[in-house]
């Protein structure tokens, strides 16, 4: 309850007392001539999500499987999850897209909500309070009205939502706490990751498994892609892209480009290993940075990535090579054109418009933060797989770069980035402190930025460079040789 009065003095006061819940902004004053209070939402149900596209072959079961599970959950009075599970780059987005475009819109049509958590990891951990705000304003809540914490949205969003039965879609979810907290009251959750996550299996969870596809798909899907393909020689691309769908695009695209070449010359390339990566671990690296399982990789799938894409890095510009490499070494998902440049990249606009032009690179914006640039996930693992193997060769003919990256069994201070442990030359121990005979190793620059390991200390006095909390000197000492070991542009 609220009240407004004169005291004998002519005094305004105010109160709000009672069992009053504010709110929002309040408003209190002895005269209110007017209020312009903000507009009201949009009256019509979010419908986000990728769009679907226009080509699109097979995957029958699988549309078949995800109609059948969200109508039997739908037709429940709790909440359900489906998990579409699969390696990265095999479609799993576009499967949902066109699920919800033929069937599901049908069973939620009150609303349908998007999101990519890769687009909000940093460090590995995703802001779910960002996501909870979008969600909430896309639901018509105010901004004024949406509380700060994540508790509070979570409480808001469960509030806001069980008056609507909503689809909520997710991609790149990596942790069952990830997808917990963002299950509507009424309606439907669809993650997709590239694990299993047993933990929401527990839970209720009904799983819908994505392979790669199978050689009729594969052919017609690059016989729509490139018309004047005979069907022998699309069988042949397929089988050596693994039926792997961001493979099979990227050697089409690549075709593209060259019309002077024809479907045979890829075909003769990628059987002659001219755009393999030259390192015999790659097909392993590849197919584990996909999420693939053991198995899964020695069928060939990172093998047949790594193999196309690196024809398609080889016809892009120096510029553009050059910065490729850059998001194989810098830390995080995303880069901003500023922070490239920093990095030592020319041309940065240009070799950005190039990566996108060539499906390498993804534009990730937000009202509130600056444009921000991502590679795929699969398409990153290659750039980093790349950037190693540039490294390794570079500081097998730099003695500074191997005596300034050893690694070293104790100490005090290691430093871990994405190729394993990296010693900090600055604070090296001492040779009198040495228990026992050092085993080193060269790692070039695998490491990106190095995390501080647990029980790192960092010396007074020690190094010139002011540290930031969670980074060792020595994780910038190694990011600098590895930036600095790619080609110049």
């Amino acid at each position: 309850m609220s009240s407004l009065g004169t005291g004998g003095g002519g005094t305004t006061h105010n109160t709000v007392s009672g069992d009053a819940v504010v709110v929002g902004p309040l408003l209190m004053a002895q005269h209110i001539e007017g209020i312009q209070l903000p507009p009201a939402p949009p009256d019509a149900p979010p419908s986000q999500g990728p769009p679907p596209s226009r080509v699109f072959v097979n995957r029958t079961k699988e549309l078949t499987d995800l109609r059948d599970a969200a109508r039997a959950l739908a037709a429940g009075q709790e909440p359900g999850v489906l998990m579409v599970v699969g390696v990265g780059g095999v479609g799993k987005t576009q499967l949902v897209a066109q699920s919800v475009r033929r069937e599901l819109m049908q069973f939620f049509p009150q609303g349908q909500l998007y999101v990519d958590l890769e687009d909000l990891r940093q460090d590995g951990v995703v802001d779910l309070a960002a996501v909870l705000g979008g969600f909430l304003r896309a639901l018509g809540v105010n901004k004024d009205y949406v509380p700060g914490g994540l508790a509070e949205r979570t409480a808001l969003f469960r509030s806001v939502a069980a008056r609507s039965r909503l689809l909520v879609m997710v991609d790149n979810v990596q942790h069952a706490p990830e997808a917990r907290t963002l299950v509507p009251p009424r309606g439907l959750l669809v993650v997709t990751g590239r694990r299993v996550l047993p933990s929401l299996l527990m839970d209720g969870a009904v799983l819908i498994d994505v392979a790669p596809l199978d050689e009729a798909a594969g052919t017609e899907l690059v016989r729509r892609w490139y018309a004047d393909a005979d069907e022998e020689t699309a069988a042949d691309v397929v089988r050596l892209c693994a039926g792997h769908p961001l493979a099979l695009r990227a050697a089409v695209e690549w075709l593209a480009a060259r019309p002077h070449l024809t479907l045979e010359d890829v075909v003769r390339d990628l059987t002659a290993g001219r755009y393999g990566t030259g390192d015999d671990g790659a097909r392993e690296a590849m197919g584990a940075a996909m999420g693939a399982s053991e198995g899964a990789a020695e069928g060939g799938v990172g093998e047949a990535v790594g193999a196309v894409l690196d024809s398609v890095v080889a016809g892009v510009s120096e510029e553009t090579r050059h910065l490729y490499g850059l998001f194989g070494v810098l830390p995080g998902t995303t880069a901003t054109a500023d922070l490239l440049r920093a990095a030592g990249a020319t041309r940065v606009d240009e070799g950005l418009g190039e990566l996108l032009s060539s499906r390498l690179a993804v534009l990730v914006e937000s009202a509130d933060r600056p444009r921000r640039y991502r590679l795929h996930d699969v398409v990153r693992a290659h750039a980093r797989l790349r950037a190693r193997g540039v490294a390794r060769r570079a500081a097998a003919g730099r003695p500074a770069a191997r005596r300034g990256l050893l690694r070293r069994r104790g100490g005090p201070r290691r430093c871990v980035g994405a190729g394993g442990p990296v010693q900090d030359p600055a604070v090296a121990s001492p040779p009198a402190r040495r228990t026992r005979p050092e085993k080193t190793a060269v790692h070039g620059a695998r490491g990106s930025a190095g995390v501080a390991g647990r029980g790192a200390r960092q010396p007074p006095g020690r190094h010139p460079c002011r540290r930031r909390p969670g980074v060792a000197p020595g994780g910038v000492a190694a990011l600098r040789v590895a930036v600095g070991a790619l080609p110049q542009p």
